[in-house]
């Protein structure tokens, strides 16, 4: 029987670090997003600045834009092209390689 404090799941659930186990966005790295209409196309997107709440990243050589994060399943993920029924999702998992 596994018992888990209410502390550590309101922590995960509003996106806090526990134990290590979040994959961030990290100043300087360099994120891969693809389109859900065209495969093959690819956006590489930079991330300039961070804080808690906010990544500024830089599509594409484009003007960087400062957007929101969000958190699912220990991942952060933002929409830098805008937030409409098929864009693209910047993960912090998909760091190009």
């Amino acid at each position: 029987m596994v018992v888990f404090s209410m502390t550590s799941i309101t922590e995960f659930q509003n996106g806090e670090d526990i134990g290590g186990f979040m994959n961030k966005f990290k100043i300087g790295k360099v994120y891969t997003m693809r389109s859900i209409c065209d495969h093959e196309c690819i956006w590489e997107c930079e991330v300039i600045k961070r804080t808690r709440k906010f990544v500024t990243v830089k599509p594409n050589n484009q003007d960087p834009v400062m957007v929101k994060i969000h958190t699912m399943n220990g991942v952060e993920f933002c929409f830098p092209l805008g937030r409409y029924s098929m864009a693209p999702v910047l993960k912090a998992d998909k760091d190009k390689v």
